[in-house]
């Protein structure tokens, strides 16, 4: 890989992340649009798309329709992450900058992907730098109280998943 790297889910790198969502909608041409999503609006925009009244904040999650009809011109941040070998990863995805930081070794860096679109040029000091650290920070713990208040628990990282997790990882090749 363009990172050195040879498997699915172990770095946050655009290699592994630019991966194109295909949503052909009836009524409407074919279009691209190249605005980074996130997965979790995906049910919204289809619960949208079929008419389903929803609750916005209770999904904590958007439709993508403002995005495809060109009505939002403004990028959605999209948090990142991976606990997979190599120790956990957090990345935020905002506008043309992505934070990646790493718990081993601690460490963080910052990649304008309009002047350094492979990812070859890491940022690792400046005001740009401490701001998308701080919009990660306020990311990860939003995201953090979002899965305390769903799951009933604080979120664990570093555990081992199960066999049968394993096995099922494995079938998709993610291992």
């Amino acid at each position: 890989g363009e990172h050195k790297g040879f498997s699915h889910g172990r770095t946050l790198y655009e290699e592994l992340l630019r991966v194109p969502l295909i949503v052909r909608i009836p009524g409407r041409s074919p279009e691209n649009i190249y605005t980074p999503v996130r997965t979790m609006d995906i049910n919204p925009t289809l619960l949208e798309l079929a008419g389903v009244s929803y609750d916005p904040e209770a999904l904590h999650a958007r439709s993508l329709l403002p995005v495809i009809d060109g009505e939002e011109q403004e990028a959605r941040p999209v948090l990142l992450e991976t606990d997979l070998s190599g120790g956990l990863k957090h990345g935020l995805l905002y506008g043309d900058y992505k934070l990646i930081c790493y718990s081993k070794p601690e460490r963080c860096e910052l990649f304008d992907l309009m002047r350094d679109p492979a990812e070859l040029n890491p940022i690792v000091s400046g005001a740009e730098f401490e701001d998308m650290r701080a919009r990660l920070q306020a990311a990860v713990s939003s995201c953090g109280g979002l899965y305390e208040k769903v799951a009933g628990h604080k979120r664990k990282y570093g555990q081992k998943p199960s066999p049968d997790a394993v096995e099922r990882l494995k079938a998709m090749g993610y291992i």
